[in-house]
């Protein structure tokens, strides 16, 4: 059973106290998302191993699938 990659929570320094998540993909793309409860952004996916795929590496993806 593979442990799938979790995201990288911060609190921020805020006057009000928040936490954002930041996603990473193997191809180095970043994305901040200020709702923590996500599992990934809008338009990322995740692969077989759990890692984030970021869009372009998505559509990648796809094209090379038969």
């Amino acid at each position: 059973m593979k442990i799938a990659e979790m995201a990288d929570y911060f609190v921020t320094p805020a006057p009000i106290p928040s936490s954002v998540a930041v996603f990473s993909c193997p191809c180095g793309a970043t994305e901040v998302e200020y709702d923590a409860t996500e599992i990934a952004p809008p338009d990322w996916s995740t692969a077989d191993d759990g890692s984030h795929r970021c869009p372009v590496c998505t559509a990648e993806a796809l094209t090379r699938e038969p």
